[in-house]
């Protein structure tokens, strides 16, 4: 996911919180997964 490495990167750069955002890529990674996983069926 490019998008997660480009949070990462920027999130060390500017010296943010790098649980937060880790986390926050886990969150949308497993939210997606699983939106993923139920709507496989109808497509």
């Amino acid at each position: 996911m490019p998008c997660g490495i480009n949070a990462l990167i920027v999130a060390h750069v500017y010296e943010l919180d790098l649980r937060l955002t880790s986390s926050a890529i886990a969150w949308s990674t497993a939210i997606f997964a699983v939106e993923v996983a139920i709507l496989a069926p109808f497509l």
